[in-house]
C-alpha cells in the first residue's frame, strides 16, 4: 500500500514551496536515454519511450513505481527495469502508474496497484512492468492513464475496433460499464448500440471517445461544470453523447482532470466543463456543460490539443505551443505566473519547434523533431527533468545526454 493520492498532493506542494531547487544533476557514470520518440505525464512523474522501445521516467517515485530499482526523488530519466525481451511502442505515465504497449498490443503496467489499475487482476504494487490480464484475442492499439485527483486511479485501453476497455478504481463511473465497482482487469465499456471510438482520453475520473463521425461520448464524473458535455452535471455510468454545437464535428480530442476539449477538421477548439482559471479559453471563467469556442488567437489554427489538470495546450501545423488556464507554477509556459483565459504563446526554446505535447498535474511538455523533451511548470519531484526542483516559467531540456 503507497501514500495516499492526497497525502502526494499536499506532499508536492509543499515541496513546490520549500525547495530552493537545488540542483542534482546526472552523476558522473550517469548514461542518458538519448532522443525520444514520445514522452507522457499526467501526475507528478513523466515517462520517454526511445525509439528502440525502452522506457526512462523520472520525477516523484513513491514505492519505486517509476519501475527503476530504486526509490526518492528521481529530478533525470532512469531507465525502467524492463523484463528480458519486452518493448514498448507507446507508454501513459498516469497518476501514480505507468503503462505500456506492446508491438504485439499488449499491454503491461508498474506502480502503485490499489484499485486495481494495473490491470493484473490483483491489488499489489508492481515495481516493474507487468502483464495486463489481456481479455482473450484482444489487442489495444492505444492506453490512456489518470490525471490525480480522485483516489479512483483508473486506465481506459483502445482495441482495433473501436471498442474501449477500462480498468482501476470506478467510484463514479468512469470505467464506464454501468457500475461503481473497481476492476481489476479489463473490461468492456457500455458503449450505445453501434457506437466505436477513433480515440479515447482520461481525465480525473471521467473518459471521453472520439467516434468515426467526429461525434465525442464521455462518462464518469460531471459534477465539475459539465465536464461530460451532455448540458448536465449528472454523472453518467456509461458513454453519453456531448452536446456537439450544429454543423460541427471533431477531429482531435484532449481530456483533462475536470475538463474536456477538442479540435474541428479545420483545427478551431471548442472545451467544455469546468473553467476555473480560464481553463476553458473562452476569456471567461464560466463554466460549460457544452462545447464552448475557443477564443482562438488571430490567424491560429491548431493541429492537436492535450489537457491536463488545470490548463490547456495545443500545438500549430508548424509545431508551435500555445497554452491557456491556470499558471501560478508556469504550466502556461508564456514566462510569466499569471493564469490566462484565452490562448497564449508558449516561450518557444530558440529554433525549436514540438512534435508533440503532454500535460501533467500543474505541468507540461512537449517533444521536438530530434526527439528532445523540454517541460515547463510545476517542478517539485524533479517532473521536468532538468536535474532540479526549480519550478519553470518557459520550457526548460529535459536531460538526455
Amino acid at each position: 500500500m503507497t501514500l495516499s493520492l492526497k497525502t502526494r498532493v499536499i506532499a508536492a506542494l509543499g515541496l513546490a514551496v520549500a525547495c530552493g531547487g537545488d540542483p542534482t544533476g546526472p552523476p558522473d557514470d550517469w548514461v542518458g536515454p538519448g532522443p525520444f520518440a514520445s514522452v507522457s505525464g499526467r501526475g507528478f512523474h513523466t515517462c520517454g519511450l526511445t525509439p528502440a522501445g525502452a522506457v526512462h521516467c523520472w520525477g516523484e517515485n513513491f514505492d519505486d513505481f517509476l519501475g527503476t530499482g530504486s526509490t526518492g526523488l528521481q529530478p533525470i530519466p532512469a531507465k525502467v527495469a524492463m523484463p528480458a525481451g519486452l518493448t514498448f511502442t507507446s507508454a501513459s505515465a498516469g497518476a501514480n502508474f505507468t503503462c505500456g504497449l506492446t508491438p504485439g498490443g499488449a499491454a503491461h503496467c508498474w506502480g502503485d496497484n490499489d484499485f486495481g489499475q494495473l490491470g493484473d487482476g490483483t491489488t499489489t504494487d508492481r515495481a516493474t512492468p507487468t502483464a495486463v490480464v489481456m481479455p482473450a484475442g484482444l489487442t489495444f492499439t492505444s492506453v490512456s492513464a489518470s490525471i490525480p485527483y480522485s483516489a479512483n486511479s483508473y486506465i481506459c485501453g483502445l482495441t482495433p475496433a473501436g471498442t474501449g476497455y477500462c480498468w482501476g478504481g470506478n467510484d463514479v463511473g468512469q470505467l464506464g460499464d454501468g457500475s461503481v465497482a473497481a476492476r481489476p482487469t479489463p473490461g468492456p465499456v457500455a458503449a450505445p448500440a453501434g457506437v466505436t471510438f477513433t480515440s479515447l482520453g482520461t481525465g480525473a475520473d471521467h473518459a471521453c471517445g472520439l467516434t468515426p463521425a467526429g461525434t465525442v461520448y464521455c462518462w464518469g464524473a460531471n459534477n465539475e461544470g459539465g465536464q461530460l458535455g451532455d448540458g448536465t452535471t449528472t454523472n453518467r455510468l456509461t458513454p453519453v453523447s456531448v452536446a456537439m454545437p450544429p454543423g460541427v464535428t471533431f477531429a482531435a480530442l484532449g481530456v483533462g482532470a475536470h475538463h474536456t476539449c477538442a479540435l474541428t477538421p479545420a483545427g478551431a477548439a471548442y472545451c467544455w466543463g469546468s473553467n476555473l482559471r480560464g481553463r476553458l479559453g473562452d476569456g471567461t471563467l464560466t463554466d460549460r456543460p457544452t462545447p464552448t469556442a475557443v477564443l482562438m488567437p488571430a490567424g491560429v489554427t491548431f493541429a492537436s490539443i492535450i489537457a491536463g489538470y488545470d490548463q490547456t495546450c495545443a500545438l500549430t501545423p508548424a509545431g508551435l505551443a500555445y497554452c491557456w488556464g491556470r499558471n501560478v507554477w508556469g504550466q502556461v509556459g508564456d514566462g510569466t505566473g499569471t493564469n490566462r483565459s484565452v490562448p497564449v504563446a508558449v516561450a518557444m526554446p530558440p529554433g525549436e519547434s514540438f512534435t508533440t505535447l503532454t500535460a501533467g498535474w500543474m505541468y507540461a511538455c512537449g517533444l521536438t523533431p530530434s526527439g528532445a523533451g523540454y517541460c515547463w511548470g510545476l517542478n517539485s519531484h524533479g517532473q521536468l527533468g532538468d536535474g532540479t526542483t526549480t519550478n519553470r516559467l518557459v520550457p526548460v531540456a529535459v536531460v538526455q545526454q
